[in-house]
């Protein structure tokens, strides 16, 4: 019963999701089941772990499940998250789409979003601009801190645009 308990305490810690039991029936239900609705983050990594699971149970099917490279960036997802929540720019060095020279510059990460399986970074550097994390060549925090504005609402950035375009977009990559 103890390794029962622990893995209701993993998975409330993981995925901050609340197993209750109702003691007049002896059955568990998710508490907070209306807030999994609400919480992209928390569908995700559920639906992560979900497919994750399937694929291990059917591991002698492995080598019939194909996945597509992603060019993501994701070892520059880690430092950025890191500094949005802890309030610290970042040193960038960054090559668009359309430019053969890289820059570097000091950038303040607001969001990350994802579109058709790529990460891309939402922040101010001179403007607020757009930057695919796979056109990053560097990255470093610094000691400078800055301040998320607070009238800034990543929903309402992209509200009215299709993907990763917005109407005042400021193309970085």
């Amino acid at each position: 019963m103890r390794t029962f308990h622990n893995h209701l305490a993993a998975i409330e810690n993981l995925f901050e999701i609340n197993i209750k039991c109702n003691k007049s029936t002896y059955k568990y239900i998710i508490d907070n089941a209306g807030d999994l609705e609400k919480d992209g983050v928390q569908r995700w990594l559920l639906n992560t772990f979900a497919v994750n699971n399937l694929i291990n149970e059917s591991h002698k099917l492995k080598q019939r499940i194909l996945f597509e490279e992603i060019p993501s960036g994701q070892q520059f997802l880690t430092p950025i998250i890191e500094s949005m929540r802890d309030g610290v720019k970042l040193e960038m060095t960054y090559e668009s789409y359309w430019s053969d020279k890289a820059y570097t510059f000091n950038f303040e990460p607001y969001f990350v979003k994802v579109f058709k399986q790529q990460w891309y970074v939402i922040g101010k550097s001179d403007n607020v601009r757009i930057y695919s994390l796979d056109r990053i060549q560097k990255l470093e925090s610094t000691t400078c801190k800055f301040n998320l504005p607070t009238d800034f609402d990543p929903e309402a950035y992209f509200y009215d645009c299709f993907g990763i375009k917005t109407k005042n977009i400021v193309r970085s990559g």
